[in-house]
């Protein structure tokens, strides 16, 4: 019995850490992952700041978790631009050098390979919803 609740019930993950506007402070998080997510050892998070992506779950001012994995055409997932450290997520595609991101309701953004890293893979998203002892309660995303 006890294996089959570990099984289903959400699993708590290490204390994430939020950049604030001021860069030297940082904030600290504890998540909540759901069972389909909870196995991934490496996690992110961007905040979202505006609402292209808001029909799959990613609302303005939410957090986007993301993790270290394979990105194929059409997933959801985040990217950095080198020069500038601006974070952008969308549905991925990438073919002859460039990187496009989609939203749902926006123009494509498009990218030169060479100028920006893949931060990775959206697995689910969190908004200021809290359980009982202070923890951010985590939904995955499946677009």
């Amino acid at each position: 019995e006890k294996t089959r609740r570990e099984k289903i019930s959400p699993a708590p993950v290490k204390a994430f850490k939020e950049e604030t506007k001021e860069e030297t402070s940082e904030k600290s998080l504890e998540l909540i992952l759901p069972p389909s997510i909870a196995h991934y050892q490496d996690i992110q998070g961007v905040r979202i700041k505006n609402s292209h992506l808001e029909e799959v779950g990613l609302r303005k001012n939410s957090l986007a978790i993301i993790v270290q994995e394979k990105i194929n055409r059409g997933d959801l997932a985040a990217i950095a631009e080198l020069t500038s450290n601006a974070v952008s997520c969308g549905f991925y595609d990438s073919d002859f050098g460039i990187v496009c991101l989609e939203g749902t309701n926006s123009e494509l953004q498009l990218f030169d390979e060479r100028e920006i890293k893949i931060l990775g893979k959206i697995v689910g998203v969190c908004t200021d919803e809290k359980d009982a002892d202070g923890k951010m309660i985590v939904e995955a995303i499946n677009p």
